[in-house]
């Protein structure tokens, strides 16, 4: 059954008011492709075996080091089965997409992070296997990972920031409505390993707009100016950034022990330059409960 088929077969069974399914349907109609990344078991003797995974070590290069400070490897994808998906996310269709991150110091608060805590990195196709590099970082552990095509929609607030205020005489019967079934809507939309779509942010921030202002060096002026700033510019950055990553880092563990962190990392690039091999400019967010 399809994203658009399962709400409107929820909304169905949740109201009859024609006001409520007109806001609704024009939610559903926002919907984005993504790519969803499921873990699969694997017994895979060799470190390097398998290209799309979550953890363990990288292949095509080393562990990526930031201020004398390796960084854990979370996740590399080929993009050429991400093409294959058919999801017509930005990303070029050649190359391994490598993400790290410093899981000894995770970026704070809501701001996209500095990047000596993370890193992004394209490297070329390298299946030989080798000898596990001495390494001081965590390694996560390692899952083969399967990619499936899905789509989502906007968190609540994001579609009530874009649309029109006219349909919105009902918003606080939607809102009563939401509420009530929110674990049946998270099932839909909620917190998945995905690249591309729409995010499913824990904090109502306009992430995408945050990311464009690091890349400015705006994030270090004064309030007044990052708020007029996002009020500018946030629905037209968020179609000018891709989400390149999102995390949920309770699924992750090293060496069999939970990360015990409740956290989500967000990672963003500009469509126009990581379509094109460059994510000189990507930054990640991240935000927890």
């Amino acid at each position: 059954m399809s994203i658009k088929q399962e709400l409107d077969d929820w909304l169905s069974q949740l109201t009859a008011n024609k006001s409520v399914h007109r806001v609704c349907k024009d939610w559903i109609k926002r919907e984005r492709s993504a790519v969803f990344l499921k873990p699969a078991e694997t017994t895979a003797s060799s470190y390097r075996t398998h290209t799309n995974k979550l953890g363990g070590y990288p292949i095509g290069g080393p562990l990526i080091t930031c201020n004398g400070t390796e960084l854990s490897l979370l996740c590399q994808i080929d993009l050429a089965d991400i093409k294959k998906s058919g999801a017509g996310i930005p990303l070029g269709s050649s190359g391994i997409i490598q993400f790290f991150v410093d899981l000894m110091s995770l970026p704070s608060g809501r701001e996209p992070s500095d990047r000596n805590r993370f890193a992004v990195r394209l490297c070329s196709i390298d299946n030989e296997a080798g000898t596990k590099p001495e390494s001081s970082a965590k390694i996560l552990d390692e899952a083969h990972v399967e990619l499936e095509r899905s789509l989502t929609i906007p968190d609540r607030d994001r579609f009530y920031e874009s649309a029109s205020r006219s349909l919105f005489s009902n918003r606080d019967l939607i809102n009563d409505i939401i509420d009530e079934f929110e674990d049946e809507l998270e099932q839909i939309t909620g917190f998945h390993w995905q690249i591309g779509g729409w995010p499913f942010p824990l904090q109502m921030t306009w992430m995408e707009a945050q990311c464009e202002m690091a890349k400015r060096n705006i994030l270090g002026r004064p309030i007044s100016d990052q708020q007029e700033f996002v009020e500018e510019n946030a629905l037209r950055m968020q179609k000018e950034w891709v989400l390149l990553l999102q995390v949920p880092l309770d699924d992750l563990s090293v060496q069999s022990e939970p990360l015990h962190d409740d956290g989500v990392l967000y990672f963003w690039g500009v469509k126009t330059e990581v379509s094109k091999g460059n994510f000189e400019n990507c930054w990640c967010v991240y935000q927890n409960s």
